[in-house]
């Protein structure tokens, strides 16, 4: 199935409006970032399984890919779970709001860190997963005589 030129812009400029929202929640407001970090991978899913990979079941050849992006991902919606729940932890237990932890600024350095990543991994994934070889048989047929090639012997 391959996806029109107003479907994809579509699935683009939402994937783009995640991430700026994302951007704008990381740096104004801690609390609602986690659910648009979850919506932004839902819409990155599901795009994925939109693709000819994913349909034919290669969904390894899939996740080789973008296996940078899916990490990052996954590893900066957990860094924000820690910080607001260290953060939140902190302001209950009766703690002045501006103190924190020497540990905390090292994971909220990190965090941040890893968001700068995590933005140039998704909007490069959102950008490449539009090539029209993610929606033909061809690529896979290209990459699995690669691979056999490579478990054969030569001689």
């Amino acid at each position: 199935m391959r996806l029109s030129e107003f479907r994809y812009t579509l699935v683009l400029v939402v994937q783009l409006a995640l991430l700026a929202v994302d951007l704008l929640f990381n740096t104004f407001i801690h609390r609602l970032q986690d659910i648009g970090q979850l919506v932004a991978i839902a819409v990155l899913l599901i795009t994925f399984f939109q693709t000819n990979i994913f349909q034919a079941g290669f969904i390894v050849l899939l996740f080789n890919e973008f296996r940078s992006t899916i990490i990052t991902g996954v590893g900066y919606f957990i860094l924000t779970l820690f910080v607001q729940v260290w953060t939140l932890t902190n302001r209950f237990k009766g703690q002045v709001y501006f103190y924190w932890p020497d540990g905390l600024y090292v994971v909220f350095v990190l965090h941040k860190f890893t968001s700068c990543l995590h933005y140039y991994l998704y909007k490069r994934t959102a950008l490449c997963i539009s090539d029209p070889k993610f929606y033909t048989d061809e690529w896979i047929n290209h990459r699995i005589n690669q691979e056999s090639d490579q478990r054969s012997p030569k001689y």
